[in-house]
């Protein structure tokens, strides 16, 4: 069992038993004046080892006495530090995740884009064929009658892309005026302004020197040309200006004994 007693000594300071006997003890002393004299009054409690009193370390003793006589603020940072330094080590010391593997593509990857193949010179009915519905084909378009192969960039000139319009056809007059207009997917230049010719020389220069030129556009035989396959003699025949026999003047009437006056 516990056992408490009362000593009374000498004005003087009492300290709590060393560390090395396993026992904890409180000292309270009270001063007072008692006829004249000053008086100091230590009333101790221990627990025996032996006796079933609980057993505390003495370093921890120490910490929760110094922490007792430390200020609050000190105290707080202190827990603060505690914890920082838990978060840290747990989060460095945590086993790391695998890094999340990428989803690849469900849809098959785009066919490699063939190398151009020059078609020479065809007709405008001829180039619609390449307007790219078929995908065995090569994608085309003209401008200023010079064919360009544009199948690199199917995703502007391609089935339901932007400039899906001006594939297979001669779209110069189309883009030199920026129209999407039906009337205006032709090659026909004439009457364009000096701005919009400038406009289609600018995208001239850039399908020349980012596309492959495959061909040329066969335009409509002009008119002189229309006689190709006939022979010289009737092609002298034809060609002959057509002259029209003079007619000789009609006499004039004589006058007659009963017209005269």
């Amino acid at each position: 069992m516990a056992s408490c007693s009362s000593v009374h000594a000498a004005p003087s300071l009492l300290v709590s038993a060393p560390p090395s006997r396993r026992r904890t003890s409180t000292a309270v002393c009270l001063q007072g004046v008692r006829r004249g004299r000053v008086a100091s009054c230590r009333v101790r409690c221990s627990a025996g080892a032996g006796q079933g009193g609980v057993k505390v370390p003495a370093k921890l003793a120490e910490l929760w006495s110094a922490a007792k006589s430390a200020p609050p603020l000190a105290v707080l940072a202190g827990v603060a530090a505690a914890v920082a330094i838990y978060k840290v080590g747990s989060s460095l010391l945590a086993p790391r995740h695998p890094p999340p593997r990428r989803l690849e593509a469900q849809t098959a990857p785009p066919p490699p884009v063939p190398e151009p193949v020059q078609v020479g010179e065809i007709t405008e009915e001829e180039l619609r064929q390449y307007d790219g519905s078929d995908p065995e084909k090569p994608l085309l378009m003209a401008i200023k009658g010079q064919i360009y192969d544009v199948s690199e960039s199917r995703m502007f000139y391609g089935p339901g892309a932007a400039y899906a319009l001006f594939a297979g056809k001669d779209a110069s007059r189309a883009l030199a005026k920026m129209s999407f207009e039906s009337q205006d997917l032709n090659g026909d230049i004439s009457g364009l302004t000096p701005m919009e010719l400038g406009a289609l020389n600018d995208w001239e220069y850039k399908f020349a020197t980012k596309y492959a030129k495959v061909g040329t556009i066969r335009r409509a035989a002009p008119v002189e040309v229309v006689y190709g396959n006939i022979s010289p003699e009737m092609r002298e025949e034809v060609s002959e200006p057509v002259v029209e026999p003079e007619l000789e003047p009609e006499p004039e009437p004589e006058p007659h004994d009963d017209d005269a006056p």
